[in-house]
């Protein structure tokens, strides 16, 4: 069995205000780093035996902060191993926009991302289809080279939404109906012979006492 346990990074300032992020890397907030804390202990006992992360700064925190939990709980060092495959749908003009925004000056757009992300293209960036690509081909790359492994990822929030939707054989468009994918939401999923299974979806279980 195949197990991958994978995260959403911490709060980041344009998390807080509401803003598109893309690739663009901005601070976490405060509460963003006690999300890491938490969630970090939350896996530190975990026999976690490879970690990933998006190589954007906000994941790489929380990658940093998982490892150094397991390295002092366990008395074994993980290295985070980047692969841009994880990175966050690239959302072009959009960067640093407020929804509000883009819903006055980019109406088809904003449209599309509300009630038809399957057939949106970022201005300047990639479609949502592009990032559910990448996510499907770490996937399958971690079934195929990983099997009988527990794996710990970090990405994002819609990179997130992508893979559910694929495992569940959703259109993109549907992402919106899936659980919360809050900053540091654990989902679990297991492979057993070839069969997908999601035990746990935007699970932050681990926040309750922030």
């Amino acid at each position: 069995m195949l197990k991958l346990i994978i995260l959403r990074h911490g709060e980041t300032e344009f998390n807080k205000a509401k803003k598109f992020q893309g690739w663009e890397n901005t601070p976490l907030t405060e509460n963003g780093l006690k999300q890491v804390e938490k969630a970090a202990d939350r896996l530190k006992n975990e026999k976690i035996d490879e970690l990933y992360t998006s190589p954007l700064t906000r994941c790489e925190i929380l990658a940093k902060a998982i490892s150094e939990a397991i390295e002092k709980a366990q008395g074994r060092h993980l290295e985070p191993i980047p692969d841009e495959d994880l990175m966050e749908v690239n959302v072009g003009i959009f960067s640093g926009m407020e929804l509000t925004k883009i819903e006055e000056e980019y109406p088809k757009e904003y449209g599309q991302w509300i009630s038809d992300a399957e057939n949106l293209t970022f201005p300047g960036g990639e479609s949502l289809k592009t990032t559910q690509e990448r996510a499907v081909r770490f996937f399958h790359k971690m079934e195929k080279e990983k099997d009988g492994k527990t794996i710990c990822i970090v990405s994002h929030g819609v990179w997130l939404r992508c893979l559910l939707a694929y495992l569940r054989q959703e259109s993109i468009s549907l992402m919106w109906q899936q659980p919360p994918q809050k900053n540091t939401a654990v989902n679990v999923i297991t492979i057993r012979d070839n069969v997908y299974t999601i035990e746990s979806a935007g699970d932050i279980s681990h926040l309750e006492t922030l």
